[in-house]
């Protein structure tokens, strides 16, 4: 698939994705990193796998904690970001979710903060959870942080518009197709542009089947970023812990 067409190859390397996500707290991811090492009782040396990675800032506290990091996303501008903040035990690659090889095998991956449901087909989704089980060592594990798409498709539909640094962002949310689609029209003095986020409403329930169907183990479910129980009606987040 040429990815030049594709939502998420324009949106996240565009300076206006930054813009109006400015806000997004390192510091509640700093803090959800830092669980999930207590948690999971990961000691110091793992090879850590960061799917979607971004600018880097979840793989920044894995490094900080003396993890060995490699961090593989398909936006070059967030690469860029990534690369930029010199981590000592971390390397940063060009790569799609959907068909990397990176000839290594890790005790652990991770695909955080909705990174998940950007593709048309389900069939791209399993040929990503599927390359992240082969990654994985035996008994290694894998930490998933998806939305909670019941509670999603329950807030409905949105329109709003947002100013920032002199562009203003109108954002309209619909649901259809089961997706939650964002449409963002960006004004800025003279100029105009055009995004869209697209993200399947995958339900827990069908993300534990697609699991259990590639064949990790050991499922588990989280509602929040303090691992909480999670609750169907309430919980912002489904976050799946597993291994293979």
């Amino acid at each position: 698939m040429d990815n030049t067409k594709e939502w998420f190859a324009s949106w996240f390397d565009s300076p206006f994705y930054r813009e109006l996500y400015a806000h997004r707290s390192g510091e509640e991811a700093r803090a959800f990193i830092l669980r999930l090492i207590e948690k999971l009782n990961l000691p110091e040396h793992t090879s850590v796998l960061d799917v979607c990675c971004g600018n880097g800032r979840h793989s920044e506290v894995f490094n900080e904690k003396n993890f060995n990091v490699v961090g593989i996303d398909i936006s070059e501008k967030s690469l860029e970001e990534a690369k930029a903040r010199n981590l000592s035990n971390t390397h940063f690659h060009y790569a799609d979710a959907r068909n990397f090889e990176m000839h290594e095998r890790f005790d652990c991956v991770v695909n955080l903060f909705t990174s998940f449901g950007y593709f048309e087909t389900t069939e791209e989704h399993i040929e990503m959870l599927q390359r992240i089980y082969e990654h994985l060592k035996d008994n290694g594990v894998f930490v998933f942080d998806f939305f909670n798409a019941e509670k999603v498709r329950a807030a409905g539909t949105d329109d709003r518009k947002v100013v920032k640094d002199g562009a203003e962002f109108h954002i309209t949310k619909e649901i259809t197709n089961n997706r939650v689609i964002k449409h963002i029209r960006i004004q800025k003095e003279a100029a105009r542009m055009d995004f869209q986020e697209s993200v399947a409403l995958y339900s827990k329930e069908q993300l534990v089947e697609m699991f259990e169907v590639i064949g990790f183990k050991n499922i588990n479910t989280y509602g929040d970023y303090e691992l909480g129980s999670f609750d169907l009606a309430n919980s912002d987040r489904c976050i799946i812990i597993c291994s293979k």
